[in-house]
């Protein structure tokens, strides 16, 4: 029996990590809600929370 290894996701574009204490509004609210540093590329960022909004949600 062969056990396979997954490979590490490939990406398409760099990601930077950046050394920030970060905190974002969900748009309407004035709650400030604190998130590690973020990774970033060209392409956008994920940004991981404590908190599930719906999908094409304005964060500030």
């Amino acid at each position: 029996m062969q056990h396979h290894v997954k490979k590490p996701e490939a990406r398409e574009v760099l990601r930077y990590q950046m050394p920030l204490d970060l905190s974002v509004n969900y748009e309407g609210t004035s709650e400030e809600i604190p998130i590690p540093s973020p990774d970033v590329s060209t392409r956008g960022m994920f940004i991981p929370t404590s908190r599930i909004f719906p999908v094409g949600s304005v964060l500030k």
